[in-house]
């Protein structure tokens, strides 16, 4: 039995998944680390060295960094040791944000998000886009970014331990833009939306997801009274392979 709260199994869809597809999945206990739930599909890649070498090496990206041991045992210490790092006050992080090359967790407490990087201040706001504004703004100020748009806010998923940019983004006058992350969780893809203090999510289903997503967000931020009307609010940043799947659900009005 393993020392660690750690299992492997075989992916059922790695021949079908292409060249990038992960050999094995592992599932994690979170309970060791004093979080509820589980980690249900990190992928585990195998490599060969080479031809006439018998080692295998196994590798596991967690948060966008590579974690990888010549044995499963050995990556298991490896993921065990990361995930003691990562966790906070019981909680895993729930966002990354990323200034050029680096990236650091951002974690909700308390209703609010919370982020820090070594040696800055506290960041805390409410909502993405306001902890966005906070960020980007002060990095532009110490000279770390050119521009607001150099930092970036990705998606932190649980279920897999993977961080996902932004599918589209939802812009409305108001305020700054809403982003919408596309990821795949234990029950299949889908695409959230956080909306102050409110997740909206939604499964994939070839495109029109982006066109309910964009009606939903609308409904709640025009009750709330942050827009007059849903169509003052825009889709943006959503890419050409994307577009081409909801071009088939739009109607003329």
């Amino acid at each position: 039995m393993s020392r660690f709260p750690i299992s492997y199994r075989d992916n059922p869809n790695y021949d079908a998944g292409g060249a990038d597809a992960p050999r094995l999945l592992a599932s994690i206990d979170l309970s060791p680390y004093g979080i509820d739930g589980r980690v249900t599909d990190l992928p585990v890649h195998v490599q060969t060295a080479d031809a006439g070498a018998a080692q295998d090496f196994y590798t596991a990206w967690i948060a966008g960094l590579p974690l990888e041991n010549g044995s499963l045992d050995g990556l298991s210490g490896l993921v065990d040791v990361f995930m003691k790092a990562l966790a906070r006050q019981e909680r895993l992080p729930r966002y990354m944000f990323h200034v050029g090359d680096r990236a650091w967790p951002i974690y909700q407490l308390q209703g609010e998000l919370i982020a820090r990087y070594p040696g800055g201040p506290v960041f805390a706001a409410p909502s993405v886009a306001e902890l966005w504004i906070a960020l980007a703004n002060h990095f532009k100020h110490i000279g770390r970014i050119a521009s607001r748009r150099d930092l970036e806010i990705s998606f932190f998923s649980q279920a897999d331990l993977q961080i996902y940019a932004p599918d589209f983004s939802l812009r409305f006058p108001t305020a700054d833009d809403i982003p919408v992350f596309a990821f795949t969780n234990g029950h299949g893809p889908e695409v959230m939306a956080p909306v102050g203090s409110q997740t909206l999510r939604l499964p994939i289903q070839q495109g029109s997801e982006v066109l309910t997503m964009y009606r939903l967000v609308g409904d709640l931020l025009v009750q709330g009274g942050r827009l007059k009307s849903m169509y003052d609010m825009s889709i943006r940043k959503l890419a050409t392979a994307r577009w081409d799947e909801v071009r088939a659900f739009l109607r003329p009005t």
